[in-house]
């Protein structure tokens, strides 16, 4: 039985992300970050800034005594919130156990002079899978596969311990090449800012504002009911579908992504994929009714394993074809370009010799000719040209 998860619009306006507002906030906080000392507690040389988010600065640095390069999350400053505090330091031991090589590893925890809170983590070189899927737009199932089972097990750990991720997307699954595996993956930020400032088993705030990317959340999150493992499958299979078919059927517009998620119809499954086995498995993990969904990444990751030998070769064959005809297209068209305006160039020449000839026939025609003066001497049978 399917579940169809329904919204009134007043309650739909209340989870639908106040992005203007978030982004308006987050840049007044972080303006508390520009002064940041270079050393870190005397443990870290900060060197550059990273990037920034909805929920902090990272940071390029240098650990001193190791010599080891990192990276330092710091998260926006809650003033006076002793309880958030505790929250986040406990929250950082936890995923400091998670240890899985497919997992970002988490190395320290602490607060600086200022009372920022921050951790550290392993420095990474590389691109995310977002960055991948721009370039390259879809992935053959092999390569695919590859790397959703080893974020299968990345999420396993951590389901293990009762962690979560809930933000799982393109961005936050990063690519690294390593020796015999160029897709080796780490999945980054599991979730940790927002399970400290979100309500329990939800992916609101105590404002209302959804954490988390709508074209990936699971439909059960928005019910704040029967959240678990399954949930970060529901993610993961939006993933592996953008990867097979390049694109996530998911809208961009936060609205219309929701909506779409509540609703009982299944997410559709492109027909040159559902031939195959991975349609199958692909229906499972995004199914809306989450008892009709895997229950756990092992599941998920068996059923990847089942794939027959052949579907991976038809399809690597079938994405083989598709790159020549796009290469063959993009040699081609220039080609064809070329000689189409070859043939204008000579309909246009032989157009324009044809009036010449046209012309230069009159005057000889004008030349050759006696001049007559055409009169008429009309009478009631005869018409006569008479000489001038």
């Amino acid at each position: 039985m399917r579940k169809n998860y329904k919204l009134t619009k007043s309650e739909l306006c209340e989870v639908l992300p106040t992005l203007i507002d978030t982004k308006i906030d987050t840049q007044i906080d972080m303006q508390l970050h520009e002064g940041v000392q270079r050393t870190l507690l005397g443990r870290y040389e900060l060197e550059a800034e990273l990037g920034r988010g909805g929920f902090g600065v990272v940071y390029l640095a240098t650990q001193l005594g190791l010599g080891r390069k990192v990276a330092i999350k710091m998260m926006l400053k809650q003033r006076d919130n002793e309880e958030f505090a505790k929250r986040f330091v406990r929250e950082v031991n936890i995923m400091k156990k998670l240890n899985h090589p497919n997992t970002v590893q988490i190395f320290d925890v602490g607060e600086d002079e200022t009372g920022n809170l921050f951790y550290v983590m392993e420095y990474l070189e590389g691109g995310t899978l977002e960055d991948a899927l721009r370039v390259e737009r879809s992935f053959t199932m092999r390569r695919a596969v590859h790397i959703t089972t080893q974020i299968l097990r990345s999420l396993y750990e951590a389901h293990e311990m009762g962690v979560l991720h809930r933000d799982l997307k393109p961005a936050n699954i990063f690519l690294r090449r390593i020796v015999g595996d160029s897709n080796f993956v780490k999945v980054l930020d599991f979730g940790l800012a927002k399970s400290l400032l979100q309500e329990p088993n939800s992916m609101l705030t105590e404002k209302g504002i959804v954490l988390g990317t709508p074209r990936y959340i699971a439909p059960e999150f928005f019910s704040t009911k029967n959240i678990g493992p399954h949930s970060d499958i529901y993610s993961l299979g939006l993933v592996l579908l953008h990867m097979l078919s390049g694109k996530n059927p998911i809208p961009e517009n936060p609205m219309f992504a929701i909506q779409m998620h509540l609703k009982a119809t299944a997410i559709p499954i492109p027909r040159e994929l559902r031939k195959w086995r991975i349609g199958e498995i692909l229906q499972k993990a995004l199914a809306k009714d989450v008892g009709q969904r895997y229950t756990n990444c092992l599941e998920f990751l068996e059923a990847l394993e089942s794939i027959p030998a052949k579907d991976f070769v038809e399809d690597a064959l079938n994405k083989e074809a598709e790159r020549k005809r796009v290469i063959s297209d993009r040699v081609m068209l220039p080609k064809l370009k070329k000689r189409n305006n070859k043939a204008v160039f000579a309909v246009l020449t032989l157009i324009l010799l044809g009036l010449m000839l046209a012309v230069i026939i009159l005057i000889w025609f004008e030349k050759k000719l006696p001049s007559y003066a055409w009169g008429a001497a009309m009478d009631a049978s005869t018409c006569e040209l008479i000489p001038t």
